[in-house]
């Protein structure tokens, strides 16, 4: 009987019935083994993260503006959305005098009205970038160091999550950016010559030796702002002055090939880069749904759409609305985009 059951739990259960029939299982045991299966299996499945992406309708292959009035909103949002690892918390980069990191979490199903995050308002802060457990937050800011006094220069800088409350941050020794699940930091650094680069570093050597990525990802121009797949087989990029631009800055899309290296970037093409605009800061979703980025295409440019509860509390920050209502809004599209791009085995 010992040997029964443990073939039952390594088997599927489409030949539960037959298993227990065999072995002369009474039929109480069989409806009791069957609901603790289920029981078991429904409670594994409400312990997973909840996106409901604020309650909003999720986008096809067309990008769509996201939350408009709450978190897109006239002024100008730098950065897309970053989620916690639990999907129950989430901060976004909004310009004002200086760059803030914007927070909000759910609480008894509600989203909270978006609010600096507590150490930020007074410097520069971007670049922000969950921890895999979700017990840091790593960022930019042009805060002074001990070596560093100046406000005019970006530094690295770690908080940790105690409690409910956030520690005060502390100087980090590297420019974390965006993790794959082994712990490999993909972020961009300014060269002499070519702009903006990528590059990579790994956590065992403390991220102190960065790889610069091959001329398949990097070029002669500028790239940035990496999104790198959890399992490194894509990475996606911000870039300018190549031959297949479409507009000032697009994204494109790098496929790690067999053998460890990667395929020649593919710009990830139209509606998601469009002639005369800006594309940027990619992320997917935790789940793997949909491709978030900013653009600067124009929304509301007249601002004859009246406020929303939320841009009339965001006033109290200052933020900044350029002229002309090219502010720069945060969009997501179905991740499907990118099955047409992988490469044919």
């Amino acid at each position: 009987m010992k040997k029964s059951i443990l073939i039952i739990l390594g088997i599927s259960t489409v030949k539960l019935k037959k298993i227990f029939i065999r072995n002369n299982f009474p039929i109480n045991a069989i409806i009791i083994f069957s609901l603790i299966l289920i029981t078991g299996c429904s409670e594994k499945v409400s312990r997973l993260p909840e996106f409901n992406y604020l309650g909003q309708d999720p986008p096809g292959m067309k990008p769509e503006i996201f939350a408009p009035g709450y978190i897109s909103t006239r002024y100008h949002e730098h950065s897309t959305p970053n989620f916690s690892p639990d999907g129950q918390e989430m901060v976004y980069t909004l310009s004002g005098e200086e760059h803030m990191i914007m927070y909000i979490r759910k609480k008894d199903e509600k989203w909270s009205i978006p609010k600096p995050i507590s150490f930020t308002g007074k410097y520069s802060d971007d670049g922000h970038v969950w921890s895999k457990d979700g017990t840091k937050l790593y960022f930019r800011s042009k805060r002074p160091t001990s070596s560093e006094l100046s406000e005019k220069v970006y530094n690295n800088w770690v908080t940790v999550r105690v409690g409910n409350r956030w520690s005060d941050p502390v100087p980090n020794n590297f420019f974390a950016y965006s993790f794959s699940s082994n712990g490999n930091n993909y972020f961009y650094l300014l060269s002499e010559k070519t702009g903006w680069d990528i590059y990579m570093s790994k956590p065992g050597d403390n991220h102190q030796n960065p790889e610069k990525l091959d001329l398949n990802v990097n070029s002669d121009y500028t790239e940035g702002t990496p999104f790198i797949a959890d399992d490194e087989s894509y990475l996606i990029f911000s870039a300018m002055g190549r031959d297949d631009i479409i507009g000032i800055m697009d994204l494109y899309i790098s496929f790690k090939k067999e053998d460890g290296t990667w395929a020649k970037a593919k710009n990830i093409g139209e509606p998601v880069n469009l002639p005369g605009h800006i594309s940027r800061f990619p992320r997917i979703s935790r789940d793997g749904k949909y491709l978030f980025y900013w653009s600067n295409i124009k929304n509301d440019p007249e601002g004859v759409h009246p406020l929303s509860k939320v841009e009339k509390e965001l006033q109290v920050y200052k933020p900044w609305r350029p002229e002309g209502g090219q502010d720069g809004d945060i969009y997501w599209v179905s991740s499907k985009i990118i099955d047409k791009l992988k490469p044919v085995k």
